[in-house]
C-alpha cells in the first residue's frame, strides 16, 4: 500500500510474420481537396482560429479568418459579392459581446447568398441545437473538431465526393 502495483504477464514465443512486399506505386492522396473554394472563418479563440486556417489550407482552401463578430461585419462594408463569394462559412457560437455565430451567418448570408452553407462550432452545448440548425439552416460541430469529421461535413455541405 502507498507504494504502487507491480504486474507481469507471461507469454509463448510468437513466430516471425513475413511482411507483404511494398506496393511499387506511389500511395495516392485520398480525401478531400478544396482548390478553388473559399471558406470565411468567425472563431474567437486565436488558437482554434489558427488551426482551422493552417489545416483548410493544407487541404487547398482559401481561407479568410476573423476573430469576432465586428471584425467580420467590418469587412462585409467593403467587400464586393460580385467579386468575392464564399463557398462556405466555419463560424464559433459565442462570440464577443454576446454575439453569436448565427448572427454571423445571417449577416453573411444577406451579403452574399441566402443558402451559403455553414457550420456552427461550439465548445459548449446550446439549447434546442437541431431547432437552431433546422431554423437558420447550418450543421452543429463540438469542440475538440475531429479533423476527419469536419473534412467529412465539409465535403457534405459543399456536395462533394
Amino acid at each position: 500500500p502507498g507504494r504502487g502495483s507491480m504486474f507481469s504477464l507471461e507469454l509463448p514465443a510468437g513466430r516471425t510474420v513475413r511482411a507483404a512486399p511494398a506496393s511499387l506505386r506511389p500511395a495516392q492522396t485520398l480525401g478531400l481537396t478544396l482548390d478553388r473554394r473559399l471558406i470565411v472563418i468567425v472563431e474567437d479563440d486565436q488558437a482554434v482560429r489558427r488551426a482551422l486556417e493552417v489545416m483548410l489550407m493544407s487541404w487547398g482552401a482559401s481561407v479568410i479568418a476573423f476573430d469576432s463578430h465586428a471584425a467580420c461585419a467590418q469587412w462585409t462594408q467593403g467587400v464586393e459579392p460580385a467579386v468575392l463569394q464564399p463557398d462556405l462559412l466555419i463560424v464559433d457560437y459565442r462570440l464577443e459581446d454576446g454575439h453569436t455565430g448565427i448572427e454571423v451567418i445571417a449577416l453573411l448570408r444577406e451579403v452574399f447568398a441566402k443558402h451559403l452553407p455553414a457550420l456552427v462550432v461550439s465548445g459548449s452545448m446550446m439549447s434546442s441545437p437541431e431547432q437552431l440548425a433546422d431554423e437558420h439552416g447550418f450543421h452543429l460541430l463540438l469542440k475538440p473538431v475531429v479533423p476527419s469529421k469536419l473534412r467529412a461535413m465539409i465535403a457534405f455541405k459543399l456536395g462533394l465526393r
